[in-house]
């Protein structure tokens, strides 16, 4: 495995378990959590809030220029889309 690969899955990894230690409390916020992808080259989930959705996304450099890890979101609160945060590291 490469340094790069190794990375990467310590990222992922790390997410994963930052994600399943506080799935319960980001719940009981009365956030919704979806994991839509999940294999060796990528994570993804949706969170839906009251007022806006999130993506969080931990993928490998081939598929996007951005270092591992980007966030996502959107609001509605006037009944138009627009972006409220992004974050690509």
């Amino acid at each position: 495995m490469d340094r790069n690969n190794e990375s990467f899955s310590k990222i992922k990894s790390a997410v994963l378990k930052w994600i399943k230690e506080n799935e319960e409390s980001i719940k009981l916020k009365g956030v919704k959590i979806e994991e839509t992808e999940c294999n060796e080259n990528i994570y993804k989930i949706f969170l839906d809030f009251k007022n806006c959705m999130g993506e969080v996304l931990v993928t490998t450099p081939e598929f996007a220029p951005y270092r591992f890890v980007s966030s996502n979101s959107l609001t509605n609160r006037n009944r138009e889309s627009s972006s409220v945060f992004l974050v690509r590291q």
